[in-house]
């Protein structure tokens, strides 16, 4: 990965790319296809940024949240805020 953000532009396999990116999560990369380097993002390398928690994904969070077969779906009730995984 080449990150555009970067001074000098360096190159990162995907796991340092991740780890030198969790604190610079606006930065733009782009992935060498062998032939070009095609635009990219640190979402779609696994980066997740936390906010709040300190740094730690949310300890509330659990694998009900995801259940959508639930008859008695509580996620349905009140306001409901979209998850956005990419722009």
């Amino acid at each position: 990965y080449r990150c555009h953000g970067c001074m000098g532009e360096p190159l990162f396999c995907t796991h340092c790319c991740r780890t030198a990116h969790s604190c610079m999560p606006l930065h733009r990369i782009s992935q060498w296809t062998g032939e070009f380097f095609k635009d990219t993002s640190l979402t779609k390398i696994g980066l997740e940024i936390h906010l709040g928690h300190a740094g730690e994904p949310c300890p509330g969070l659990t694998d009900e949240w995801y259940n959508t077969d639930d008859e008695d779906n509580h996620l349905t009730e009140g306001p409901w805020v979209p998850l956005v995984n990419d722009p």
